[in-house]
């Protein structure tokens, strides 16, 4: 008959306990984790439209240009009822110069006055950014729904 000791007895019950902590760790962190998601939009109010809505259109008379010319450039929109809107010009490219207040539905931009090649391709972008903020009537809830659309045009300064 072979005797087991104390110490033996007490390691295989550590083993054991041991595991079934390890288990019981695993399954709760399992537990725990599940259902949460990067789209899960829990505590959020916010409605975020990449696009629409606005209905977004640069107007300009013409797109071709000779080095130096300045030709306008507009953009309109249909904003929902009370939306703030903001409007950005952007220079991509940057070889021609927008007007200093590129924050206005009309700006100016003037085509470089030398070309290094034949003909040179200018890109502009115009962000158009509505935030529309509405409260409850007992003001205790509040929603805040932005949209944003941003369109291109390009412009082609050709040398003569």
């Amino acid at each position: 008959m072979t005797r087991i000791s104390l110490l033996q007895i007490s390691f295989a019950r550590t083993g054991l306990l041991s595991k079934l902590s390890l288990l019981f760790l695993l399954l709760l962190v399992w537990v725990g984790c599940g259902g949460s998601s990067v789209s899960n939009t829990v505590g959020s109010k916010e409605n975020t439209s990449s696009s629409g809505g606005l209905n977004v259109q640069i107007e300009t008379d013409h797109t071709t240009v000779s080095p130096g010319e300045t030709i306008d450039l507009a953009v309109t929109f249909d904003p929902p009822v009370n939306t703030q809107i903001r409007i950005a010009w952007l220079n991509v490219t940057g070889y021609g110069k927008l007007a200093d207040k590129n924050t206005l539905p009309k700006v100016s931009w003037t085509a470089p006055k030398e070309l290094n090649s034949l003909e040179s391709i200018e890109v502009v972008h115009v962000i158009v950014t509505g935030v529309k903020r509405a409260v409850s009537e007992d003001g205790l809830d509040a929603r805040t729904q932005i949209l944003t659309e941003t369109k291109t045009v390009l412009l082609t300064v050709t040398g003569l």
